[in-house]
């Protein structure tokens, strides 16, 4: 949140390029910090609203879902939206994207999931 915080001047004039900056600014700092990538993943899921207007941004296999009711129902109406795609990297389109940009895809097996390094 803060790397976004400190993005005032984007988020005013281009939210969705904010959006993108604190991601990559997080990236930058994660590859500095302590934190070993050998052993440890990340997933991140945004959304911002501004009047009528939402911009979601993921990483990982996080997802973001919308449910709403009509003025008139009740919350057993619920109608819910996916407001992002996962990126799981077991999906063969999304595996070779990530082997694209440089990244080691592991498949995982029956007690493990698919991973990212």
């Amino acid at each position: 949140p803060e790397v976004l915080q400190r993005a005032t001047h984007l988020l005013h004039s281009d939210p969705a390029e904010a959006l993108t900056h604190a991601f990559e600014r997080t990236d930058a700092l994660l590859k500095t910090s302590a934190t070993s990538s050998d052993t440890s993943g990340t997933t991140a899921a945004v959304v911002l609203i501004h009047k009528d207007v939402v911009w979601t941004a993921c990483v990982g296999d996080s997802r973001v879902i919308i449910g709403s009711w009509p003025d008139d129902g009740t919350p057993d109406q619920v109608s819910v939206q996916p407001l992002t795609v996962d990126q799981k990297p077991n999906v063969p389109s999304e595996k070779s994207r990530l082997i694209a940009a440089g990244a080691r895809v592991t498949d995982g097996g029956p007690e493990e999931p698919a991973r990212v390094w």
